[in-house]
């Protein structure tokens, strides 16, 4: 899909629902 290796995600409200999802996706695409 994309690639984030080296690089810096800030998700704000990450902590549950939809922000957990996407900080989730974000991990798993290298950030």
């Amino acid at each position: 899909m994309f690639d984030l290796t080296d690089r810096t995600a800030l998700v704000t409200g990450a902590g549950r629902g939809v922000g957990l999802g996407i900080a989730r996706v974000l991990i798993d695409a290298g950030a």
